[in-house]
């Protein structure tokens, strides 16, 4: 049987991306906002997820550096990648997502919500 692995993300940066002093990794956080009504509810709730997004290839690197911003609408495709990481004997399996494609988006017109400030990132 084939396997896929593939993410597509839209949403917001959350902070502004952090380049490895190699510059051969860029690194930033993606909120998604998903809404909904609880049954019996009068009113919406929301609720954020922030997304890891590491960003491979110097050309990209140099291009996000320079245009991506803190609150910028971005897509986001590519691939989830697991690791575990181990503190004081707990371990803790975390998630990535390994983009292939970014692209900044033009910023809210004020209509949008802006990125939370619950910034876990």
């Amino acid at each position: 049987m084939r396997s896929l692995n593939q993410v597509t993300l839209l949403g917001h940066c959350g902070k502004t991306p952090d380049v490895n002093p190699k510059q051969s990794r860029l690194r930033f956080s993606l909120a998604t906002t998903n809404r909904f009504k609880r049954e019996g509810a009068d009113t919406s709730e929301q609720q954020t997820d922030w997304h890891d997004v590491v960003v491979f290839g110097q050309p990209s690197i140099q291009f996000l550096a320079k245009h991506l911003t803190r609150g910028q609408p971005v897509f986001v495709r590519g691939r989830l990648r697991s690791y575990s990481v181990t503190h004081e004997q707990k371990t803790w399996r975390c998630w990535e997502v390994i983009a292939d494609d970014v692209i900044p988006l033009p910023k809210s017109t004020g209509h949008e919500p802006a990125v939370p400030e619950d910034n876990e990132a």
